[in-house]
């Protein structure tokens, strides 16, 4: 049998197992519950009827009515007492009409009924008594009716209904009971079933998985060599077993290929930066010198448009020379690797505003310090990182203003920080925000702000470096946010 049809097979049957389970289950729980509810139903109704019936028998209605009428002889006391009696009889019949009524419930209903024909019949000799000119105190001897059994059944009915309730708790609690057992029993029986047919599954499968742990070792370990193993081509097994162990011998295979290039294009990116940082900065100093040289022989000769000319090669090989620097600290970023240490934040941004104190003096930046808290980090990656994100505040600044820059730090509840700097420059539009953090990557142009787009490259490296990214929130002419987290030293 294929791997596929096994593994079908295996995850058909307590699938199915389970439907059917489930099934029965919810049959039985429904029919249950259709049984609870219905019982409830017809007790519910049944007590309303007997509600009914004691109001219309009890005080302001039957009863009332007839001992007002033999006391006062008025015929309105007499029509609303038949009224009233007639429609327990009503009561009594609909309740009668239940199926399944118990011994004591029509023995009950007999006793009412009785005693409500007693009162309709001592109406009319009542009635004959008053046309007769009795007194009311032989009236009310003649019509005086014993209501103790028709008492006894209400208090029958009010602990019958009180047991009834108890009966349909009762019956929920069985049902309930019934429905957690039988899951038990179905759970092992399903656990049972998957559990043998699945040790019979893996007992022909464990041998080639771990044939294929083996090349995941070799792979991990650096040990793997294709040409050592040998396997069916894809093309010509049908066990998919072996059709997977091709296709891990062909990924390492590929793994190889791709660690190969890899490392010769590691490789690649040291010797260009090496060339980037020797031979082509060699030339442009030389072409740097020679023009300082020729500007000072030729000074007092020179127009001032020769001067401009010279002022520009000065700026331009100086601009370049810079730009081969963040080009070269851009592509050591790439391959840095370090172990973190516990850094305190407030001293690596002391350190950057001591590398950048010219430019906060002559910018008269304000900038405002939080207690930052201790991270784990490269302190020298963290103090660059932090550099740049404060050159980048002083030098987009907005004509006019003193640059207010304001460094904060908040925790989150994964026992992180959010270190934010924060400006009121001149800000730029979102749509920038994904431009500005690769290399080269401007929202103004060089006459608005001068650099050479790569502070913030290194500074998303850095970032991601530790785990993090660099956040950007922008508004032009508002100012800047940048905020990165760090995790908290230990």
């Amino acid at each position: 049998m294929k791997l596929r049809n096994k593994l079908m097979m295996l995850a058909i049957l307590p699938i199915g197992l389970v439907i059917f389970s489930i099934a029965l289950l919810g049959q039985r729980l429904y029919q249950s519950h259709l049984a609870i509810e219905r019982y409830v139903e017809i007790q519910t109704n049944k007590q309303e009827i007997i509600t009914s019936i004691l109001r219309y028998w009890g005080y302001g209605h039957g009863i009332h009515h007839f001992k007002n009428y033999v006391l006062r002889g008025d015929d309105w006391y007499r029509s609303q007492a038949l009224l009233d009696l007639a429609k327990v009889e009503d009561l009594i019949d609909q309740y009668m009409a239940y199926e399944e009524l118990s011994l004591e419930e029509k023995q009950a209903m007999i006793v009412l009924r009785s005693t409500v024909s007693a009162y309709k019949e001592n109406i009319s000799l009542a009635q004959k008594a008053l046309e007769e000119s009795r007194s009311i105190r032989k009236i009310d001897l003649l019509v005086k009716i014993d209501d103790g059994p028709a008492i006894e059944s209400f208090k029958m009915f009010n602990d019958y209904f009180r047991k009834t309730k108890q009966d349909a708790l009762q019956n929920y609690l069985d049902a309930k009971n019934d429905f957690l057992s039988t899951s038990i029993i179905t759970i092992v029986l399903i656990l049972g079933v998957t559990f043998y047919t699945s040790r019979w599954f893996s007992r022909s499968m464990i041998k080639s998985f771990n044939e294929l742990v083996q090349i995941c070792r070799q792979i991990k370990s650096g040990r793997f060599r294709a040409k050592d193993l040998e396997a069916p081509t894809a093309e010509t097994t049908t066990d998919e077993i072996k059709y997977l162990r091709h296709n891990f011998i062909a990924m390492g295979r590929a793994l190889e290929e791709s660690f190969s290039r890899l490392k010769k294009s590691n490789q690649d990116l040291s010797n260009f930066a090496y060339i980037a940082s020797h031979d082509l900065k060699e030339p442009i100093k030389k072409i740097a010198n020679s023009s300082d040289l020729l500007y000072l022989e030729l000074e007092r000769n020179l127009d001032s448009e020769s001067k401009q000319y010279f002022d520009v090669i000065q700026s331009s090989t100086k601009h370049m020379l810079s730009l081969l620097d963040n080009v070269l600290d851009y592509s050591e970023l790439r391959s840095q690797k370090f172990e973190p240490e516990n850094v305190d934040l407030n001293e690596a941004i002391s350190l950057c505003q001591s590398d950048l104190e010219l430019a906060i003096q002559s910018t008269g930046a304000h900038i405002e310090l939080e207690n930052l808290p201790r991270v784990k980090g490269n302190p020298v990656l963290l103090r660059t990182m932090f550099r740049n994100l404060l050159s980048n505040a002083l030098q987009f600044r907005r004509k006019g203003s003193i640059p207010k820059i304001t460094i904060s730090a908040k925790p989150t509840k994964q026992g992180r920080w959010v270190i934010s700097v924060e400006d009121n420059g001149i800000g730029f539009s979102m749509k920038y925000r994904d431009k500005i953090l690769k290399p080269f990557g401007r929202a103004h142009s060089r006459e608005q702000a001068p650099g050479n787009g790569i502070g913030l490259a290194s500074s998303q490296r850095i970032a991601e470096l530790h785990h993090s990214q660099l956040q950007v929130y922008s508004m032009e002419g508002v100012g800047s946010t940048f905020s990165v987290e760090l995790e908290e030293a230990s």
